[in-house]
Parts: C-alpha cells; sequence; structure tokens
C-alpha cells in the first residue's frame, strides 16, 4: 500500500516549523485533549468487552438451563411412562386377582350346592324308605 504524501506534507516532514510556546501550549492541550479522549474510548472498550462477556456468560448459562430442562423433561417423559405401565400392570393384577376370588366363590358355591344335592338326595331317600317301610308295613298288616 502506497501513500501519496502532497508537497506540503514532504516539506514539513523535512523542514519541520518551529512552535512558539503559544503553539506548544495549543499542541499540548490538544495532545491532552486526545489522551482524554483516548482514554473515555479505552473505557468505553473496557465497559464493551464487560458487556460482552457477561452476555457470553449469560449465553452459556441459558444453554445450560436449557440443556438440564431438557433432560429434566425426558426424565419427567419416562417417568410418565413408567408411571402408567406400573399402574397398568397394578390394574391387570387386580382384575386376576379379583377373577381368582370369583373363581373360588363361584367353586365354593357349587360345592355348597353339591353338598345341598347330597343332603336333598339323602331326605328323598329317607322318605322314599319312610313310604316303603309304611307300605310294607300296610302290607303285612293285610296279610
Amino acid at each position: 500500500m502506497t501513500t501519496h504524501l502532497t508537497l506540503q506534507q514532504v516539506l514539513m516532514i523535512k523542514y519541520p516549523r518551529k512552535t512558539s510556546p503559544e503553539q506548544k501550549k495549543q499542541t499540548n492541550s490538544e495532545n491532552e485533549r486526545k489522551k482524554i479522549e483516548e482514554e473515555k474510548y479505552q473505557k468505553l472498550y473496557l465497559k464493551i468487552d464487560e458487556f460482552l462477556s457477561i452476555q457470553e456468560n449469560d449465553k452459556c448459562l441459558v444453554m445450560n438451563l436449557d440443556s438440564s430442562l431438557k433432560k429434566a423433561e425426558n426424565e419427567i417423559q419416562f417417568l410418565k411412562e413408567q408411571l402408567q405401565k406400573k399402574e397398568e400392570n397394578n390394574a391387570k393384577q387386580k382384575e386376576e386377582d379379583n377373577l381368582k376370588k370369583l373363581t373360588n366363590i363361584v367353586k365354593k358355591q357349587n360345592e355348597k350346592i353339591d353338598d345341598q344335592n347330597k343332603e336333598m338326595m339323602k331326605l328323598k331317600n329317607m322318605i322314599e324308605m319312610n313310604k316303603l317301610k309304611r307300605e310294607n308295613k300296610c302290607f303285612n298288616d293285610i296279610k
């Protein structure tokens, strides 16, 4: 990259002007002002860097929180599924238990009915025997 200097600039470099005390003061004042302005910019740059650093930290924090949230949501979903399966298994188990109880009740009822039928047969037989005895007695009395 080449720079083109004007004739006045070249002359100023080769033959610098002598400065008066007032010009020196003005130059010092300008230098002072430039220095103050530069310090302001430096402070501003530091503030901007600090702000960007805080923003980056916040971004990382948000990303970490988002990741934690997703993990928690996945765990909640997994636990919901487990709970649903457990509830289904409990419902099936209760149904099986109820079916076993009903089967036992029916079995006991059938046994009672069988016992009652046996008792009824005994009673019928006893009645029949009594009839036969009476008939036999009547028949014997007739003879």
